[in-house]
């Protein structure tokens, strides 16, 4: 790896940066973004869509719904780049069952593979249909099945009837939540997937001791459970949507035991442990806290959150409902989820080790005291924080630092040095008022064009110097990761505009600001431990985690204003 320049050690004497861990989770944000139109494609009005599911991750993803239109025939629409790119019309199968559930998952059938598997319902009794296919369009019925309940389920009320929510595949063994008749919500498991399978415990339901999870206490139907598994980032567990029987609202469900940094067997063993699922926050019995409600114009009915590659950013919520016959009847809107102000940080803080850190939102007129000190102790005796100050750019050893009062506020697109006295998690009190998301405006605002991302965050930094290189320390300011090679840079005066990062000697950057980015790995003593960060070095990290603080190198160039922008990405 590249080394930072020696003449950076500072008059520290110990300088680490911390890792990640898993933090509490607390909730999301959900901004409805179809809240009085729904999907324009596929076509309102064409069809009457039910019971969502799919498969697919990020941008690139399959929606199936039962269409009501259509005598429940089963329908399909694909997009290759998120939801406002659907075809205009879906893709009619050859299934009428409902509770349709498709996984791309490949499996061999009698020697024959097969890319994708489903299951689904046979009306309201106990059989269920398990189908194969190589197109989605034409399905093979392989078996009709029911599903047993264990002879150690005791507790069991009723069979499954209604279908699977959503299958989860955790060590080896095939996991998914599924209705009984007799309004209980049973925990199912198979070994291989397929049409052999057993009910064995109950995560909850309308009774009491169905277990943790119940329906709202106002509800006068059964839960209608569409919602899959997913991770909920930050290894913060798996979380689950649940619809509301009376179509009114979504509930989410969490299981902040099953962490993606546990062991398979672990995972699983704190996946089907009922007494680990709650609501997110932080209750049981009776659901009374929704994060997402009906609207004037439209009511909510089933829901499945598209999966990301990088769980730490944030979710795309596909849902249906009922706009009302003027907008096409029940038909595919959208919402964006986000977590909650600065939540998903922690880092391992070692004693007597200087941590360099970046905040992940704005946090007000929260003192660093207020943001930090209930993990952290005592400022000023069990741990402190230094910022730079705008005569501390490293420039011939002037590594004088600023130590912050109790009461001195941050900015998250800044980097601060950390230290604390003795071995300490460091995280963010999510509970202060005056938390908000960082703020960002439209790319395009800035003629930049990037199909990771439609909007940012623009930080200005120092003039460029004429004589000698400047070192200014900055911090991811969004609750995900970051690509350097989406972060853009502008200098003043050249008329080429923003630019990404690049390791290219043409890139209009070259001659104003280094390519890589400095974070710090603690593993000795010496300036060593800068790490590089590359936007497209092959055998160089390019990503810049979560709560992590870093150096740019502005270059000496003929002065003039330098911006940087912050990709708040897809």
């Amino acid at each position: 790896m590249q080394k930072f320049y020696t003449h950076l050690i500072f008059l520290f004497f110990l300088i680490a940066v911390g890792f990640l861990e898993g933090g509490t989770f607390t909730s999301f944000t959900l901004v409805d973004e179809t809240p009085t139109q729904p999907l324009a494609n596929p076509t309102p009005g064409d069809y009457q869509p039910r019971y969502v599911s799919g498969f697919g991750e990020d941008g690139n993803f399959t929606i199936f719904f039962e269409d009501r239109d259509n005598g429940g025939k089963i329908s399909y629409v694909k997009t290759e780049n998120g939801p406002l790119n659907f075809a205009t019309t879906s893709t009619e199968t050859n299934i009428t069952d409902t509770h349709f559930l498709v996984k791309d998952w490949p499996i061999e059938i009698n020697g024959t593979t097969y890319a994708y598997r489903a299951w689904a319902s046979v009306g309201n009794n106990e059989d269920h249909h398990f189908y194969v296919s190589n197109n989605l369009t034409n399905w093979t019925l392989v078996s009709t099945f029911k599903v047993s309940n264990a002879a150690s389920f005791t507790n069991a009320r009723g069979k499954v009837y209604y279908g699977f929510h959503d299958v989860i595949e955790l060590n080896s063994t095939y996991y998914a939540f599924a209705e009984s008749n007799a309004g209980q919500t049973m925990i199912v498991r198979s070994t291989e997937g397929n049409d052999t399978w057993e009910a064995f415990a109950s995560v909850g339901g309308n009774n009491s001791g169905d277990g943790p999870l119940l329906i709202p206490s106002t509800a006068t139907n059964g839960w209608t459970v569409r919602g899959n598994f997913f991770d909920l980032g930050n290894d913060r567990g798996i979380g689950k949507l649940y619809c509301s029987p009376d179509d009114d609202a979504f509930y989410l469900a969490v299981n902040i035991a099953a962490k993606a940094s546990l062991t398979p067997s672990q995972r699983a063993a704190a996946f089907i442990d009922p007494d680990n699922w709650t609501w997110n926050d932080d209750t049981n019995g009776s659901a009374s806290n929704p994060v997402f409600s009906k609207t004037t114009e439209h009511d909510l009915r089933e829901a499945w959150v598209v999966p990301r590659s990088d769980p730490s950013r944030r979710w795309v919520l596909i849902y249906d409902a009922d706009y009302g016959s003027a907008d096409g009847g029940k038909a595919l809107g959208y919402a964006n989820m986000y977590p909650d102000p600065c939540d998903g940080v922690m880092k391992k803080l070692s004693a007597m080790h200087w941590t360099l850190i970046g905040f992940p939102c704005n946090t007000g007129s929260n003192g660093v005291d207020d943001l930090l000190g209930d993990a952290l102790g005592t400022y000023g005796t069990d741990w402190v924080m230094h910022e730079q100050t705008g005569n501390d750019d490293y420039i011939g050893g002037n590594t004088q630092k600023r130590q912050l009062a109790s009461t001195d506020h941050v900015t998250p697109t800044k980097g601060y040095w950390i230290i604390a006295a003795s071995d300490k998690n460091m995280s963010i009190d999510t509970t202060l008022s005056g938390l908000t998301h960082t703020s960002k405006q439209a790319a395009s605002t800035f003629d930049i064009n990037d199909s990771a991302f439609d909007d940012l965050n623009l930080t200005v930094l120092p003039d460029s110097n004429t004589s000698s290189d400047k070192r200014i320390m900055l911090g991811n300011p969004f609750q995900h990761k970051m690509q350097l090679s989406e972060l853009y840079f502008s200098h003043a005066g050249t008329g080429d505009g923003y630019n990404p990062m690049s390791s290219s000697s043409s890139s209009p950057n070259a001659d104003y600001i280094r390519s890589s980015v400095y974070t710090y790995d603690y593993n000795g003593t010496s300036a060593d431990n800068y790490v590089a960060v590359s936007p497209d070095t092959p055998g160089f990290s390019d990503t810049i985690e979560l709560g992590v603080g870093f150096f740019v190198i502005l270059k000496s160039s003929d002065s003039g204003e330098n911006n940087i922008t912050f990709p708040f990405e897809k």
